[in-house]
């Protein structure tokens, strides 16, 4: 009777909810490293892991739940989705902005070389697609790389639970762990990919009918190998704290329905 009150979850549930944490982790991340040459660093991490949690509220809108066990789910998510969410990401991107005031006194006598000739560059219609398609390249490859972690341990975690009564709830931490690597790799190729060829499209297109001047993108565009690097950080960090994560999930999701359980019990 316990169990009939609690319910099981649904697999498509658990996925868009950790969709929604996903996407409030993705602008937090994108938000921190915006603000991180515009304020002090710890005040960047700090905005972006409060939005993370602040999208927890959207989360009874995302799952639209109707029962006690999805509530109960939606509370085993948060310490899986939040576990899911590394801290490599954040700091790829807060060092990949430049920041109002960057200039050539803040680089050093290598960067500032090659500043200068990004910013020769980019005032022809060829320099400006070329510098804009690694400024691209660097943001979307950013975001959708931690979308695709996210997203991909919610669809490993989803599931791996059809199978957990035969493997005694193993699966779902590997199937996580396997997922969100897939996630990550596949969300990375694709946001490289599609940022460079709209980053390119636009920049060029900017300066071809506008003559716009983006100083921006000199130092933006030096960032590709930093990125590569925390890219390859989250991808060798990532499955193992999804997997974490969702043993955490499952863990908390259990005790708070025994808890609601036992107290719907009691009421009756």
């Amino acid at each position: 009777e316990l169990a009939d009150r609690v319910g099981e979850p649904n697999p498509l549930e658990l996925h868009n909810v950790f969709l929604g944490r996903g996407i409030g982790a993705v602008i937090g991340t994108l938000l921190g490293g915006w603000l991180s040459d515009r304020s002090p660093i710890k005040r960047a991490m700090c905005c972006c892991i409060g939005f993370s949690a602040c999208s927890v509220a959207a989360v009874p809108i995302v799952a639209s739940y109707q029962s006690v066990r999805l509530l109960a789910f939606c509370f085993a998510l948060i310490g899986m989705s939040g576990s899911a969410l590394v801290s490599f990401t954040v700091a790829a991107a807060c060092w990949s902005f430049p920041g109002k005031d960057a200039s050539e006194t803040a680089l050093s006598p290598k960067a500032r070389i090659s500043y200068r000739h990004t910013q020769d560059a980019s005032e022809t219609v060829i320099g400006a697609a070329f510098a804009g398609a690694q400024a691209g390249a660097l943001v979307l490859g950013a975001a959708m790389s931690a979308a695709g972690l996210i997203s991909g341990a919610a669809t490993g975690a989803a599931l791996g639970s059809l199978a957990a009564p035969l493997t005694f709830g193993l699966s779902v931490p590997f199937a996580a762990a396997f997922s969100s690597a897939v996630g990550h790799w596949a969300g990375g190729v694709a946001g490289v990919g599609c940022g460079a060829v709209a980053g390119a499209w636009l920049a060029a297109a900017a300066r071809a009918l506008g003559g716009l001047h983006m100083p921006w993108l000199g130092p933006l565009a030096g960032k590709l190998p930093d990125f590569l690097v925390f890219f390859l950080l989250v991808a060798i960090t990532g499955p193992p704290v999804a997997a974490v994560g969702a043993v955490m999930g499952l863990t908390s999701g259990a005790l708070l329905g025994i808890v609601i359980g036992v107290a719907l019990l009691a009421k009756t």
